[in-house]
């Protein structure tokens, strides 16, 4: 099976859109059909495409039975270590006093 192709974006590899349409369509689904069986507006899925549209991203996962982050890693960061280990550090700061 072939792997989808991706787009590189801020280091992290984004889904290509057209992969994204064509398993929908391998479903016998358009953006269109995923947006309005999500109770959306019919052109929230292909708002996801391009920008940042929460809803359209998860009614477009929803259909493909993937995670929203597998298909747009770039728009969902990975949580920083240092903030972890800065607010240990704060903590036992203001444990001491």
């Amino acid at each position: 099976m072939r792997t989808p192709q991706t787009t590189e974006t801020k280091g992290s590899a984004d889904m290509h859109w057209m992969d994204i349409r064509a398993a929908l369509a391998k479903q016998g689904l358009t953006l269109t059909a995923a947006s309005l069986a999500a109770g959306l507006p019919e052109y929230a899925c292909r708002h996801a495409l391009i920008n940042k549209n929460r809803s359209g991203e998860e009614a477009i996962a929803a259909a493909l039975g993937l995670p929203v982050e597998k298909i747009w890693p770039s728009r969902f960061p990975r949580p920083r270590r240092f903030l972890k280990r800065f607010k240990a550090a704060a903590s036992s700061c203001l444990r001491q006093k």
